[in-house]
């Protein structure tokens, strides 16, 4: 969470989270009160939102330009960005990248179509982008 609110932090547009925390209710209980209380003490000014993980998907498919990043759990992540590969031309056309601060990040081309070399030359991309950081 600190990594994508310090990125947040350089942006006008609001921080976001997707879980499902009206079914899964002690775990992402959990996750949304970090969410909301890691970014009222250490971001105050940047403003925090809360998507359910269905609606998110819905409003991606709706308005896809209406969020930039979410951060979420992998579980979802996965779904998240599967969704997004599609909405942008289909699977293995989109490049995605899990990220650990404090240890070892991946960066991997979405979906099946893994053999799309350009999505690979994209991925090497963020890559290198992240380790220059």
């Amino acid at each position: 969470m600190h990594l994508i609110l310090q990125e947040r932090g350089t942006r006008k547009r609001p921080w976001h989270s997707a879980e499902k925390t009206n079914v899964l209710t002690y775990v992402f209980d959990l996750w949304e009160r970090a969410f909301h209380e890691i970014g009222a003490a250490e971001y105050p000014d940047i403003k925090r939102e809360y998507y359910h993980v269905d609606a998110t998907c819905m409003w991606m498919v709706k308005n896809p330009e209406m969020v930039r990043c979410y951060c979420t759990t992998n579980m979802f992540g996965d779904i998240i960005t599967d969704l997004g590969a599609i909405t942008q031309g289909g699977m293995g056309i989109a490049a995605g990248g899990n990220i650990n601060p404090k240890g070892v990040s991946m960066f991997e081309p979405i979906g099946v179509l893994r053999q799309n070399t350009l999505v690979r030359i994209l991925s090497i991309h963020w890559l290198l982008l992240h380790a220059e950081e």
